[in-house]
């Protein structure tokens, strides 16, 4: 995917697996329904690549194998679900829970960014005027390009930090590079606790696509691990997998381990044992992908309030000690 992922394309890609649902959903064959898609494409960039899977599907490939064939530009979670879709029979259905969860992404990053616009805004119009003695030397025969450069310099860290957090959050690097991103977002109160409860949304959403496809639980754990994009969670199942494979089931021995929450473990284990895995897996999907959106949404407020008050907090800061040397100066001239 791009370096910066904006609510536009996840709009769009949303878009795309709505239309790929409805379409799919009333009979239509899946590759017409690409060819009418990049025809006309939620947004410019799409119809390339969905002409290049319309033409990988044309010449006998998997939805999956097609998708792998555009490199990063899809996730390996949307693969591992469409993959488990198309084995099922469930493609449909697949691609409008891909659809709604682009969608919410898709609101929360445009209520981020609207958040951040203002104290944005007022940070750089205060560090243009501010520290005023700048301004007062440029209006004194000062030099335009040493004050622009000046101001260049004083913002260039920022955007570089802000770069550097952008590509760093990016799902595209090693397992060493997101364990350890995923260590420090563990840290961030709010945060962590949203991601979790993604990483679990993800999870029984993946689980719940690959068992149904017919993939027995020794090989669905692994890879709805892997699609979680969580390497913690990945480690957490390699270490019992190998009771999965002498016979026991995941729903004995989650509750014994303390990595999974334990309403997460209750109703897994009740499905199972119901025999409703489907069912108890599309009530944890739900849970904790509204779990996680609201703390998300609390951490992109929180995270909008301090960089609002950390930006007044220094304006004034600013202000007072131009004041402060202003009087100095008189009072002691004086």
């Amino acid at each position: 995917m791009a370096f910066l992922v904006t609510p536009a394309q996840l709009s769009a890609r949303a878009d795309v697996f709505h239309q790929l649902a409805s379409s799919i959903g009333a009979g239509l064959p899946l590759i017409r329904t690409l060819r009418m898609l990049a025809g006309s494409p939620p947004a410019w960039g799409l119809a390339r690549p969905l002409t290049r899977v319309g033409d990988r599907l044309e010449e006998g490939a998997t939805f999956g194998e097609a998708l792998r064939s555009l490199g990063r530009w899809a996730p390996d979670f949307d693969i591992a679900l469409l993959e488990a879709g198309e084995q099922s029979g469930r493609l449909d259905a697949t691609c409008r829970v891909l659809s709604k969860a682009y969608r919410e992404r898709a609101a929360l990053s445009r209520k981020l960014i609207l958040g951040l616009a203002y104290p944005v805004l007022v940070f750089h119009v205060a560090f243009l005027i501010l520290p005023i003695g700048d301004l007062v030397t440029l209006f004194h025969g000062g030099s335009v390009g040493g004050f622009l450069l000046g101001k260049a310099l004083f913002f260039l860290p920022f955007y570089v930090a802000t770069a550097f957090l952008v590509y760093a959050s990016q799902g595209t690097h090693g397992r060493a590079w997101r364990s350890g991103l995923e260590a420090v977002a563990g840290l961030i109160p709010g945060l962590g606790r949203a991601r979790r409860a993604l990483v679990l949304a993800r999870l029984s959403m993946a689980l719940d696509a690959l068992l149904n496809s017919g993939m027995t639980a020794t090989r669905a754990w692994p890879m709805a691990a892997a699609a979680s994009g969580s390497p913690a969670l990945e480690r957490e199942v390699q270490a019992w997998l190998p009771r999965l494979g002498e016979g026991e089931s995941a729903g004995d021995i989650l509750p014994e381990r303390s990595f999974f929450p334990q309403h997460f473990s209750a109703i897994y284990a009740g499905g199972e044992m119901s025999g409703r895995t489907d069912e108890a897996l599309a009530r944890l999907t739900e849970h904790y992908q509204d779990e996680g959106l609201r703390w998300m949404t609390l951490a992109s407020g929180t995270l909008t309030g301090v960089v609002y008050g950390a930006v007044l907090l220094i304006v004034a800061w600013q202000i007072v000690s131009f004041w402060m040397g202003f009087y100095g100066g008189i009072l002691g001239g004086g």
